[in-house]
């Protein structure tokens, strides 16, 4: 810039042109914000088109912060500003004094955050439930485990065995890619026919449980409402696997989504699916009864072989009815299938009652005192 000065300066001495254009200021490249004023954000929405993160450790204070610079209307309208910005729809910003208007084609932005469940009722009203901005959160509820060692990992207990599977071998692979080239390039990418019938007839059973299979009160209401979000967050769930497919080394992003990966996606959702509801009702205060844990005594009873002042729980014995003992205890706790990091958890519980993990010719087997 002080060069072009410069050479402008020169030239209206001489009485000739500039030779250098003036140079543009460089967009300044953002991957994710924190603390930020919805007016600030859509400045570098304008420089990212690729769009950005806002990430909260506490969600509360992201939220808050739309009318802290303002009045409450003020804080309403950067919510519905959020709403365009879930579809990536254009975005127009109009400023007084000498700045243009700024136009902004896409204006793509996904928020993370955490808070606690006591305060999540306080976080979103009614209001939110009937715009819809409430909607267009994934909610994820995390489980109080007892204490356990600190080398344990435990398991995600409401997630099907299916999801577990997809992302036991994924998680250890995944690899940041870096673009080859800075510049934000937009890819298209399709689904495969067998895959676009594989959504539309999950998101059409999305539909009809909600207006069809629902009574005409609060409950029905809210689900309804949901099932539109529900049918739009399908399809971005499916775009987010593919891409961490193609990042656990089997190369860039491809331009078509296979069969399987919607399938899988569909797996991953149908356990969301539980975790949002169970959200929805604690926001709207409404009472959760809470399913008593099974106790894996009372399963394994009729299981193990008691002779003398020994127990034993055999593996590997197949039963009259051809099962393996393993697998019918398995599928008694809802985990028929299951992977090896179940089964691993299954050991866990059974040494914690006491067990001991011993080998016999067929296999493992597990004693304990009578």
């Amino acid at each position: 810039l002080q060069k072009y000065e410069q050479d402008k300066a020169q030239g209206l001495k001489e009485g000739r042109e500039p030779q250098f254009k003036k140079p543009v200021q460089p967009a300044k490249t953002t991957l994710y914000v924190d603390d930020v004023t919805p007016e600030s954000l859509i400045m570098i929405l304008k420089d990212n088109p690729g769009g950005v993160m806002w990430e909260g450790d506490e969600i509360r204070g992201l939220l808050a912060s739309f009318s802290r610079y303002g009045n409450s209307d003020s804080g309403e309208a950067a919510k519905n500003r959020l709403l365009s910005m879930y579809t990536g729809k254009p975005i127009k910003l109009d400023r007084k004094g000498t700045e243009a208007t700024r136009m902004i084609n896409q204006g793509w932005l996904s928020i993370f955050g955490t808070t606690q469940p006591q305060i999540l009722p306080k976080l979103f009203s009614k209001e939110d439930m009937s715009s819809g901005f409430l909607q267009r959160f994934v909610l994820i509820h995390g489980e109080r485990t007892t204490p356990i060692n600190s080398e344990y990992k435990p398991e995600i207990e409401d997630f099907e065995d299916d999801v577990e599977k997809i992302f036991d071998e994924m998680i250890e692979q995944i690899q940041r890619l870096s673009p080859d080239e800075p510049d934000v390039k937009t890819l298209m990418v399709d689904i495969d026919k067998a895959g676009v019938k594989k959504i539309d007839e999950f998101c059409d059973e999305i539909v009809r449980q909600a207006y069809y299979l629902t009574e005409d009160s609060e409950d029905g209401e809210d689900e309804r409402a949901r099932a539109g979000r529900w049918c739009e967050q399908v399809p971005r769930l499916v775009l987010i696997l593919h891409a961490l497919e193609r990042c656990c080394n089997y190369g860039q992003i491809s331009n078509c989504v296979s069969l399987k990966t919607v399938e899988n996606a569909v797996k991953i959702f149908k356990a969301l699916q539980g975790h949002s509801v169970y959200c929805w009702n604690r926001i709207r205060g409404k009472k959760i009864k809470k399913a008593k844990k099974t106790d894996i005594c009372s399963i394994i009873d009729k299981y193990i072989e008691k002779t003398g002042d020994i127990y034993e729980l055999k593996y590997p014995e197949t039963m009259q009815n051809g099962t393996k003992v393993v697998d019918a205890v398995l599928k008694e706790l809802g985990a028929a299938e299951a992977s090896l990091s179940t089964r691993q958890a299954l050991t866990k519980a059974l040494e914690s009652q006491g067990f001991t993990k011993k080998m016999y010719n067929k296999g493992t087997k597990f004693i304990i005192q009578k």
